[in-house]
């Protein structure tokens, strides 16, 4: 399976949100006197920093229309050139996609320094001179990081029988924003995503390597690479 597929599923809205406690340098401290502290007196209790809050990021899919645009001949050729390589080295990327518009093709880059990296900015430029249509993005993770952390959720969440509501019902890969779109069945009568069980432990074990998105039907397919 090539890839492009992953377009489907790919898409913006990434939200994080971490809260903690911050103090100034002096914070806490008793004004100065001019008298020496005494081994009497019992120091100030440092206030405890609240606990981290982990916020879900909701995953927004992207509208891919062909009536923005099209992507030429020599455009598509060279996609698939590329696409080919990329999916060589999977530590290395995380995918590639269209641009919603097809005026580009991307490519997300998890380990820039690696050697298969410099090889395809060197196939890169001899399918695109001037580099016109094709582009590059750093992201976090690679496609091979991504799939483990698929593997983990589905092996733990994903059962064989019907969902239940607050269950996970499909999930995959987004190579554009480098996290696990995990999909939650939840109709309008429902708990909102942050309540539900699976969501706040699998917020809490992968933080910003997955997102949410949820659905009121039960026959989601399962996204996953192959």
């Amino acid at each position: 399976m090539k890839t492009f597929a992953a377009q489907a599923v790919v898409g913006a809205a990434v939200l994080m949100l971490a809260l903690s406690g911050c103090k100034g340098p002096d914070a806490g401290l008793p004004e100065a006197t001019g008298v020496p502290p005494s081994a009497s007196v019992t120091p100030l209790a440092a206030e405890a920093a609240p606990t981290p809050e982990a916020v879900i990021q909701r995953h927004e899919r992207l509208r891919f229309d062909s009536r923005n645009g099209n992507p030429t001949l020599a455009m598509r050729t060279a996609g698939e050139r590329l696409n080919d390589y990329i999916n060589l080295y999977p530590d290395v990327f995380s995918g590639a996609w269209w641009a919603t518009d097809y005026s580009a093709f991307e490519v997300g880059v998890a380990r820039s320094k690696d050697p298969a990296a410099a090889k395809y900015e060197e196939l890169r430029k001899e399918l695109d001179p001037g580099l016109k249509f094709t582009k590059i993005h750093q992201v976090r993770y690679s496609l091979t990081e991504l799939l483990e952390i698929q593997q983990e959720i589905m092996h733990k969440y994903l059962g064989k029988g019907t969902p239940t509501v607050g269950g996970v019902v499909s999930l995959g890969p987004d190579p554009v924003n480098s996290y696990v779109v995990v999909e939650i069945l939840r109709t309008d009568i429902d708990p909102v995503l942050e309540q539900f069980k699976v969501v706040q432990e699998l917020v809490a074990k992968y933080g910003n390597q997955v997102a949410f998105e949820e659905t009121g039907s039960t026959n989601a397919i399962l996204d996953a690479a192959g």
